[in-house]
């Protein structure tokens, strides 16, 4: 229990209760039964990511692409990317694998770039 309140301090930044002795980490089931949950959270992220990168650059074709790319436009009142969510992402509902889902809704396979450059300022 202490090394896990201790992990949590230091990768977290959150202060240990004053009893340190607890098997709190024994009720986290991501990291017991099922690790795949973290695995599955990174990968619709970068799903997300690759996504609004297509809306942001070829569905809306904003005037500076570059800048919107990077995560930095907001597609609330945009009809256009409700327009392409429901045709390419959700109305195939479960008809592809999600690799070839990604494929055909954005172009390209799933790569962690847009995910990257949305918290990186790359040259």
């Amino acid at each position: 229990g202490k090394l896990w309140l201790d992990l949590k301090a230091k990768y977290q930044l959150l202060p240990p209760p004053e009893t340190t002795n607890r098997p709190d980490y024994a009720a986290k089931v991501h990291i017991l039964t099922e690790p795949v949950y973290y695995h599955s959270y990174l990968m619709g992220d970068l799903f997300a990511a690759q996504v609004r990168n297509t809306i942001a650059t070829k569905v809306l074709a904003p005037s500076s692409p570059a800048q919107s790319a990077r995560g930095n436009s907001c597609f609330f009142s945009e009809p256009k990317a409700g327009d392409f969510l429901k045709k390419e992402v959700f109305g195939p509902g479960n008809l592809y694998s999600w690799n070839e889902l990604t494929k055909r809704a954005t172009g390209e396979s799933l790569t962690a770039a847009y995910f990257a450059r949305q918290f990186v300022q790359l040259p």
